[in-house]
């Protein structure tokens, strides 16, 4: 609610009535020409403000007529808003049916009548005549029908348009939350709000819309556009019904009216027949506010193919503690040897088929990426005969000698980093212009070619008889397999190799287990500022929010090395309960004096198990309602559950209260945490007292359980984190980021170690104290969290809690007369 208020004060503030920037806002220090320091005539200075002034007037003109629907849909009834709905609908489909001969029935399923078959194509498979020089996309629009202003013709250079603030999130749940709240807000009834989602959340179309993969779904939305753009029947079977531009404009009128969540959105596009997908596209011009997730805005390519403009608006990007691994996935690329050999096979029999008829440099190119194939599957082939000890003519290189390093520990995974240079000359690629190829493959339209290619020969295979859909598992298999090209992995494999050498690295994986001996190659971001310099420089205002942010200074090293420090403002603020509704301690003994430290050495140590059990045996009677234990792993954890199972210490904590187990599996995560709830939530548990009723919810660091669950009130009267929670200092990853970060400066590998560590802490402790009428203890379990430099990486609101370390850490006893006398207090005042 802050980030909404604050933001948008400020938007209204600075913004005139159409949401365009005020002028005196619109200058930055160069002044409006963008002359610095340089003096020119009066009457040149006055003629170029007029031309401003007379371009600002025209803008603002357009945009007011296009704002005039969408007020007169504010005005609106509810019955007329409905009659409305009805007509739009029958003016985008009905129309199309009629011509298709086909009778339309009004209910609220009949977008799922439409367009029921999309392998009616009647084009064939070959790419068209392509010549890498001058050459031109012939679909290049597919992908992006609408620019940032395409509607209504708004010019976007030196940044004119309507000022816009980019909320972004993790997840769309998150982003409907967002949306929610801004309409109890004095805001609510006038800011103009689109949510971006992806095909998956928007697509209405009938089959489409069943297929389980983001690629296929693009691919199969293309397939049918392109009939559209091509101007071929729009009523047949393979093109799509709700694509149609002057019903995407009423769609844009309608979505801006009002405040919609992804979900409204959706069903907007059912209610009035038009694609939600493309309809909030066309709807971003005329946005003051775009909700959308992550991956839209961090991506360079997703960006320009929706058409977003970041020039002079505003970034805010909240829940951002993991902004920076959000980025490097964002950026992460594989291929693995089933991949590369199902590629090679489908590309050879296609030139195979249609070589002589292939027009300009079609074959050239085609056997350009047969060639790199084969010697990505030539390279992970050498490698595995490495492991299996077979005898190579070829001389040992850097990767022969580390694998044959790791072999003598008896590994079964086995691995190797290399620069980007040194693997494109390990794997014979270094003389192909990858430049070239990646933008063959992105304007032939081979990989989509391809598709149709694949599925003929798979018809073929079943003696030429197409799926009958007898069965509903079949025919999600035959879409998907339909709709998902060979080489999109291969594109986005080779899209990785251009990048700056020393910003990445490619890992060469070797498994050699049974039954599972798949290789593969991954190309690893370790350099995440390259791919945001760009937000930056364009955007007005970048903000990062979070509840759990600390640590920061990682933030600033590795996301905005190039932006001054004086540039960086960072506001903490406090927690709005009062300091006794939250007791913050560290404990390094248990009540027998048992030295709490759960590293490595003593990760079996049975006596700091029974330790464990111990003192939540004891929290249990004293703690109403819920108590959340985070372990660092799912392996310590399963490690120590046994061993009360073994010595009844299980049994024993049980009759205090009720003991849920966080699942690997996370579509198992909701059932358990809604039993979880329901014993936390109950006055009475099996005639316990009021006390020791409720449940123990042990969880994992980085599972479901400490990632977006908000445990309020009852659900977390406790929570206790189990030592301190390092990753894995052997992952090939991490131990190859830290090398990097310390060429940058020395130390600062382990600070970044250290700081994941602590990140996955606050993560995991903020799920508690969710109002200020929420109160909840916090209890550090391990003898490390006495260590200043590492209790200064907690919270503020946190650490100024924090009962002093040498008053209760060295004393289970003291520890728990303080948590007595805090439920204590919290229980008189709730009577």
């Amino acid at each position: 609610m802050s980030l909404i208020c604050g933001s948008l004060s400020w938007l209204y503030k600075n913004t005139d009535s159409v949401g365009l920037l005020q002028e005196n806002d619109c200058c930055d220090e160069k002044g409006e020409t963008g002359l610095s320091g340089t003096e020119e005539p009066a009457w040149l200075a006055s003629y170029e403000h007029s031309n401003i002034s007379r371009h600002n007037e025209a803008i603002q003109s357009t945009i007011e007529t296009a704002l005039e629907p969408i007020r007169n849909i504010r005005q609106q009834s509810e019955e007329t808003l409905s009659k409305n709905k009805r007509k739009v609908s029958q003016l985008s489909v009905h129309k199309q049916l009629e011509s298709h001969g086909k009778r339309f029935k009004g209910d609220k399923t009949r977008c799922v009548r439409l367009s029921t078959d999309l392998s009616g194509r009647k084009n064939d498979d070959l790419v068209s005549s392509y010549n890498s020089d001058g050459s031109k996309r012939d679909d290049h629009c597919l992908a992006q029908p609408f620019g940032n202003a395409g509607a209504i013709g708004l010019g976007t250079e030196n940044g004119k348009g309507v000022m816009k603030i980019f909320y972004c999130s993790r997840t769309h749940s998150q982003i409907s939350q967002f949306v929610r709240e801004m309409q109890k807000t004095v805001f609510g009834k006038q800011v103009r709000v689109v949510t971006l989602g992806s095909r998956k959340l928007l697509c209405i179309h009938p089959r489409v819309s069943k297929l389980n993969s983001d690629i296929a779904m693009m691919e199969g939305c293309l397939d049918l556009l392109r009939h559209v753009k091509k101007r071929t029947d729009p009523s047949s079977a393979s093109s799509c019904a709700f694509y149609n531009p002057d019903a995407l404009d009423e769609y844009k009128n309608y979505a801006l009216a009002h405040l919609h969540d992804i979900e409204d959105l959706h069903q907007l596009g059912q209610e009035l027949a038009v694609c939600p997908y493309y309809g909030t596209r066309q709807s971003l011009d005329l946005a003051q506010v775009v909700a959308l997730p992550y991956t839209m805005i961090l991506s360079a390519q997703t960006r320009e193919s929706l058409g977003i403009d970041l020039k002079d608006n505003i970034i805010i990007f909240d829940e951002a503690h993991n902004i920076l691994e959000t980025v490097q996935d964002i950026h992460r690329a594989e291929i693995d040897s089933t991949n590369i050999v199902k590629t090679r096979r489908c590309l050879w029999r296609y030139l195979q088929k249609y070589e002589s008829r292939l027009k300009g440099q079609n074959s050239y190119y085609i056997n350009q990426l047969l060639a790199i194939l084969e010697r990505l599957g030539n390279f992970l082939r050498h490698i595995r005969k490495v492991i299996k000890g077979e005898p190579e003519t070829s001389k040992s290189n850097i990767v022969e000698r580390e694998l044959e390093r790791q072999l003598e520990g008896h590994s079964e995974v086995m691995h190797k980093m290399l620069r980007i240079g040194d693997f494109l000359c390990e794997a014979d690629l270094d003389h192909f212009n990858l430049f070239k190829l990646i933008r063959y493959l992105d304007q032939s339209d081979l990989p989509k070619k391809l598709i149709g290619f694949v599925e003929k020969l798979q018809t073929s295979k079943n003696g030429g008889l197409p799926n009958d859909g007898s069965t509903a598992e079949s025919d999600e298999t035959e879409l998907n397999s339909r709709h998902i090209s060979p080489l999109r992995t291969l594109q986005s494999f080779l899209q990785a190799l251009i990048n700056n050498s020393i910003d990445g690295r490619i890992l060469v994986k070797i498994t050699d287990v049974p039954f599972k001996n798949i290789s593969s190659l991954q190309y690893l971001l370790l350099n995440p500022s390259h791919h945001f310099e760009d937000i930056v420089k364009e955007a007005r205002a970048v903000i990062f929010a979070g509840g759990t942010m600390q640590p920061v200074q990682h933030l600033f090293d590795q996301l905005l090395p190039s932006v001054p420090r004086e540039k960086i403002d960072v506001f903490c603020c406090g927690h709005v309960i009062p300091p006794t509704n939250l007791m913050g301690l560290s404990l390094s003994t248990g009540p027998t004096r048992q030295i709490l430290e759960f590293n490595y050495a003593r990760r079996n140590s049975l006596e700091l198990f029974d330790e464990l059990g111990r003192i939540l045996f004891n929290f249990s009677k004293i703690v109403p309602g819920g108590i959340v234990v985070f372990f660092p792993s799912y392996k310590l954890e399963a490690t120590i559950v046994n061993r009360w199972r073994d010595t009844a210490q299980y049994q024993n904590l049980e009759k205090q209260k009720k003991i849920f187990r966080e699942p690997k599996r996370t579509d198992e995560s909701d059932r358990i945490l809604k039993q979880y709830s329901d014993v936390c939530k109950s006055k009475e548990i099996l005639g316990h007292s009021h006390c020791n009723s409720g449940a123990i919810l042990l969880s994992v660091v980085g599972g479901k359980m400490s990632e977006g669950i908000n445990f309020s009130d009852e659900l977390a009267r406790c929570v206790v984190m189990v030592g301190l929670p390092y990753p894995n200092a052997a992952d090939p990853e991490l131990l190859e980021k830290m090398a990097y970060l310390d060429t940058k400066r020395s130390g600062e590998g382990r600070k970044y170690y250290e700081t994941l560590c602590m990140k996955a802490v606050n993560q995991s402790i903020g799920r508690a104290i969710r109002h200020i009428s929420d109160y909840a203890s916090i209890v550090l379990l391990d003898q490390r969290y006495e260590n200043h430099l590492i209790r200064c990486q907690l919270p503020e609101w946190i650490q100024k809690r924090m009962l002093p370390a040498i008053q209760v850490s060295q004393s289970f006893g003291k520890a728990y007369s303080n948590l007595v006398q805090f439920y204590s207090s919290h229980r008189k005042r709730t009577r």
